[in-house]
């Protein structure tokens, strides 16, 4: 009988993400599409003891395009933290909980199961983003100055404007605004300064 955290990962995960184009290296699953990456990934809790097993599931979408055009280096296997786009498989998947958890030994089907239809719904969901203005237009939060660089080095000035503005709405107030301001104004050529933050303007 298929039991456990391996069970899991052995006889469901792999299999149904094989089906569905991934490649396996460790924990990470990922699947090359159009020039965009989907990224799947088990992450075991940190507070785990024993056999006993909680663990996360990682979503993300890579576009070696949005590197390179913002000057980074494009990898071929990136993991979910390479992802320009990422977050909880729950977020793609609403009925996923924020996590699983196996006890050892236990049978692997009923984790394994609701997982892998878990897993059916988030990869349909990557799958939509289809282009990397997509995947910029995805992305939001810590990360949003990669899709600003990404606005800016393709001249694409409406969607850098708007970009600043959302990060000036949701961090305009914190004592670390300056910093973030001037980290995004860096990225600006000049000519294209005052119309994207707004001038003239202290931030």
């Amino acid at each position: 009988m298929s039991t456990g955290f391996d069970g899991v990962e052995r006889d469901h995960v792999r299999p149904a993400l094989k089906a569905l184009g991934f490649r396996k290296r460790a924990l990470v699953f990922t699947r090359g599409r159009d020039g965009l990456i989907d990224v799947v990934s088990l992450q075991r809790s940190s507070g785990n003891a024993g056999g006993d097993v909680r663990f996360y599931v990682n979503c993300g979408v890579y576009s070696p395009e949005f590197a390179t055009t913002i000057g980074d280096t494009a990898v071929e296997r990136p993991r979910e933290v390479d992802c320009q786009y990422r977050c909880r498989i729950e977020r793609l998947a609403p009925t996923a909980p924020p996590w699983f958890e196996i006890a050892d030994g236990a049978p692997a089907d009923p984790v394994g199961t609701a997982l892998v239809a878990a897993l059916g719904t988030a990869t349909h969901a990557l799958a939509a983003v289809d282009s990397t203005d997509a995947l910029a237009d995805r992305i939001s939060g810590g990360v949003a100055i990669e899709a600003f660089r990404y606005r800016v080095a393709t001249e694409d000035w409406a969607a850098a404007r708007a970009i600043y503005r959302s990060v000036r709405t949701e961090f305009g107030d914190e004592e670390r605004w300056p910093r973030i301001a001037a980290n995004l104004r860096r990225h600006v050529p000049a000519p294209h300064l005052a119309a994207i933050t707004g001038a003239p303007t202290s931030d």
